[in-house]
């Protein structure tokens, strides 16, 4: 794995969550094996609200149901 991906905590969610991750201009490119693609901002300061909601995000791409 790559050492960047470690230090970002939405990245090691969207690992956890089986995404491949690509590089793109302004944001991580996450792909699901399902077909499913989701975004992850640049950028290593982000508010609680930002994060929970790129969660939610990686969850719908996934297809894994919300608790």
């Amino acid at each position: 794995m790559n050492p960047l991906f470690s230090k970002d905590p939405m990245l090691r969610y969207a690992i956890a969550l089986d995404f491949s991750i690509k590089p793109g201009r302004k944001h991580w490119h996450a792909s699901h094996p399902n077909g499913n693609q989701a975004i992850i901002p640049f950028g290593r300061k982000r508010s609680w609200r930002s994060e929970r909601n790129i969660q939610a995000s990686l969850r719908r791409a996934a297809g894994t149901p919300v608790p």
